[in-house]
């Protein structure tokens, strides 16, 4: 198959019909989301960010200028 996005929905396809694990999950996408909310409030406060957020972080409802 395909690599990347192109061959993304056949895998899905794939595990829908065998019933087998996603290849990209809902944790996969939190943590991807994590990570980039963490890279954008860093770069916008030169603060240091731990991961994974919390919901007490200032970003974690979104990333909507203040």
């Amino acid at each position: 198959m395909p690599s990347r996005f192109e061959g993304l929905m056949p895998r899905y396809h794939v595990a829908l019909e065998a019933g087998s694990e996603f290849p990209v999950t809902l944790a996969d996408a939190r943590r991807s989301l994590e990570l980039v909310t963490a890279l954008f409030h860093s770069a916008e406060t030169g603060a240091a960010v731990s991961l994974p957020l919390d919901a007490t972080h200032p970003r974690y409802g979104g990333w909507r200028p203040r």
